[in-house]
């Protein structure tokens, strides 16, 4: 995602170096090529580099307030930032871009330190499918009723807007580097880095060889990549060719078109034996892709199979 750097004087107001600011920003290149500022004042000075997902035009940081008196830069997400716009708006706050940002620079001038009370947390999800489910709940009805074979499903967001546009260009406009940028995003989610740190083996769901080929890449590969070091593995779960596209089934019928879809590299197989293996793929939309590769590798002995996905369909009922 985006990068950000401060520096603060907490005894005085002396003034920062312009220069030195700027050799700060541009360190972080790497996390925002789109486009980076600064910001100085007396005591104060901040940073930031972009990278562009919400608000393409419009969104530059630092953000400020109607008349500069407050700035921000921030590197994360407002989930609830659209059902704030216009309660803010009604305190007579105006917005000048669409931009999940600017939302914290109106919340700080009328709610202070307790604005941070009003921002949504990540949604609660099943821990056995990843679909949103109230607040303590820790498993959805149907996880209950038909136990899935992961031990745990975890998801960073939902697939919708924007991030749905950001997958399409992602997977469809033959950009890999989107990766960069989404494994972090991913990583940060809650429950992740410790299911990674305990993983064995950290497997990418392949693509079949058709659509590899014309895709140029495999967007889970690309996503496993910095997330797993040492401990993935790229070759060792293998799809076989003749399946129809997921995309264009029902559930049911995704379940029956990849109840073989599946196969361990033989070389490979014994790696995953007594083994805690994650699975990572881009989106969950119904289970039935990381549930097939899950039951292949309980079958061939893993302890146990947890998946991280980065985006979750939601439910038709949400």
């Amino acid at each position: 995602m985006c990068g950000i750097a401060g520096l603060f004087d907490t005894r005085g107001r002396r003034d920062f170096d312009r220069g030195l600011m700027q050799r700060l920003n541009d360190i972080q290149f790497h996390r925002g090529p789109d486009e980076g500022d600064i910001y100085l004042e007396p005591g104060v000075a901040l940073g930031h580099r972009r990278l562009s997902i919400i608000d393409l035009s419009t969104g530059q940081q630092p953000l400020f307030n109607e008349d500069g008196s407050v700035a921000v830069v921030f590197n994360g997400e407002i989930y609830n930032y659209q059902e704030l716009v216009p309660e803010l708006e009604a305190l007579g706050h105006v917005f000048h871009t669409r931009s999940d940002t600017e939302v914290i620079v109106h919340a700080w001038e009328s709610w202070g330190e307790a604005c941070v009370q009003r921002f949504a947390q990540p949604r609660p999800r099943c821990h056995s499918c990843a679909l949103a489910v109230p607040e303590g709940v820790r498993q959805c009805g149907a996880c209950l009723l038909q136990p899935p074979p992961l031990h745990r499903c975890l998801a960073a967001l939902d697939y919708a807007y924007p991030w749905a546009d950001v997958l399409a260009a992602f997977k469809f406009q033959g950009d890999p580097g989107w990766a960069r940028a989404l494994a972090p995003l991913l990583r940060s989610t809650p429950w992740v880095e410790p299911t990674l740190e305990a993983a064995d083996v950290v497997l990418p769901i392949p693509l079949a060889t058709p659509r590899l080929r014309e895709r140029g890449f495999n967007q889970a590969l690309e996503l496993a990549r910095p997330l797993a070091g040492a401990k993935l593995q790229a070759h060792t779960l293998l799809r076989l060719p003749g399946h129809a596209q997921q995309s264009r089934l029902a559930r049911s019928e995704r379940l029956h078109n990849l109840s073989q879809a599946f196969w361990l590299e033989p070389r490979h197989a014994a790696s995953v034996a007594g083994q805690r293996v994650v699975l990572v793929d881009d989106v969950m939309t119904t289970g039935a892709t990381l549930h097939a590769a899950a039951r292949l590798l309980l079958q061939a002995g893993a302890a146990q199979v947890s998946a991280i996905v980065l985006a979750r369909t939601p439910s038709p009922h949400d």
